[in-house]
């Protein structure tokens, strides 16, 4: 993905939907620059264990904010508090 979107680098992605069936891991794993400049990412999941690794790659700047059914969705806060500076 980061080789995909390489012409693109001084953007910011709004939201990054991830669905590929199974294959989620592997995909954060090799997007780390476009994890970075998303700013929301939506992630599909069968369990708990599934969201803690979620949580391990994405790292401490981003927080899990809803979940719906089986996705969750993550904010990346590094990212929100640079471009919305006065938002809580």
């Amino acid at each position: 993905m980061d080789e995909a979107l390489s012409a693109f680098q001084d953007i910011i992605i709004r939201l990054l939907s991830i669905d590929v069936e199974g294959f989620n891991f592997e995909v954060l794993l090799c997007a780390t620059a476009t994890i970075n400049k998303s700013l929301l990412i939506c992630l599909e999941y069968d369990n708990d264990a599934e969201i803690l690794k979620y949580e391990q790659i994405l790292g401490i700047d981003f927080e899990k904010v809803k979940v719906i059914n089986c996705n969750i969705l993550f904010r990346n806060n590094k990212l929100f508090k640079e471009y919305f500076p006065l938002s809580t």
